[in-house]
């Protein structure tokens, strides 16, 4: 814990653990088989060699019968057991760092096969996810009152950029609490002609406030949802910051990510051979689809299309029981 390094394998096996303790605990005996979801693709490895660490990641751990399934087919199967005829679906799965899109073939038939490889007619995504969107709002609404944009008091230059990049960077946010960040940042409010800003940006190192504020943009935006209007608000001892942001403000400063989300449903249908009038279901999980401009980039080409908003947080794991049903059942 802490600053201890971990494998992806000890990563996996430790929620593994956890969750198979909690069915024994639940159910007096501990599960010894396991359906697993994964990508179609895997992005950063060779296809292989990552499902085989997820395979003894889940061995490591006691399941002695592992199998998989891809994500998008169980994200469907919920859905797949109530058609009564075959039909194409698309399903968009908005998560947390990434976007993922998959053309897939659904029947009553199909559902009840193991290998579904073939029923994708096509898979594609990009890496955005809701941290990308909580990344360009902290930039364009918080960061400016910390300090970003301004010049120094010559007014020959402005501050880095990168400071405040990397403060609205989830993954980014542990490396600035260093003493050279410090200092910098301590000579730079000499130079700055807006000290007061700065300032609040020294308080976020001192205190290693960072993600605290990150998770308050976060709030925000979650609120976005539902309100035209809100409050990004840190209020901690030394600090007080109290930002107001605008859904249309919000929506300004995610329209590029909105517009690669688009692109890549696209580059999906064309990957498939199709055009959006073919598609019959457009099947939405993911915390993602719940940001309106998302979810009208996802459905608006399919007017003619069902909506299924299953569970869109749990709707792959929801698959993966159906799946582990059919399987060991």
């Amino acid at each position: 814990m802490g600053r201890e390094r971990l494998r992806f394998e000890a990563i996996i096996g430790r929620f593994l653990r956890h969750l198979r303790g909690r069915l024994e605990a639940e159910r007096g005996a501990a599960p010894e088989q396991v359906v697993l979801g994964r990508p179609v693709r895997f992005v950063d490895e060779a296809d292989r060699q990552a499902e085989a660490q997820l395979e003894a990641a889940a061995r490591m751990e006691g399941f002695r019968h592992v199998e998989f399934q891809f994500e998008p087919v169980a994200a469907a199967l919920s859905h797949e057991r109530a058609i009564g005829a075959e039909q194409l679906a698309l399903v968009v799965d908005i998560g947390g760092g990434t976007s993922d899109f998959s053309v897939l073939r659904l029947s009553p038939e199909r559902a009840r096969r193991a290998d579904r490889l073939d029923d994708i007619l096509s898979t594609a995504g990009v890496h955005i996810g809701g941290t990308d969107f909580d990344r360009q709002f902290s930039i364009a609404r918080v960061m400016p009152h910390l300090g970003l944009g301004s010049s120094t008091l010559d007014g020959k230059r402005r501050l880095p950029v990168w400071y405040f990049k990397d403060m609205a960077t989830w993954h980014r946010i542990n490396t600035l609490y260093t003493q050279r960040n410090a200092g910098d940042i301590r000579m730079l409010l000499r130079q700055a002609a807006e000290p007061e800003k700065l300032e609040r940006y020294a308080h976020l190192l001192r205190h290693r406030s960072g993600h605290r504020l990150a998770a308050e943009v976060e709030t925000a935006k979650i609120a976005l949802t539902g309100t035209e209007a809100t409050t990004i608000a840190l209020r901690e001892p030394g600090l007080t910051l109290e930002v107001p942001a605008t859904r249309a403000e919000f929506e300004a400063a995610s329209r590029d990510l909105v517009r690669r989300i688009g692109a890549s449903i696209d580059d999906t249908l064309g990957q498939a051979g199709i055009g959006a009038d073919a598609i019959e279901t457009v099947i939405l999980t993911g915390g993602g689809v719940q940001v309106p401009a998302v979810e009208k980039a996802a459905t608006a080409r399919f007017g003619h299309a069902r909506m299924s908003r299953s569970d869109r947080f749990g709707s792959v794991g929801l698959g993966l029981a159906i799946d582990a049903a059919r399987r060991f059942g």
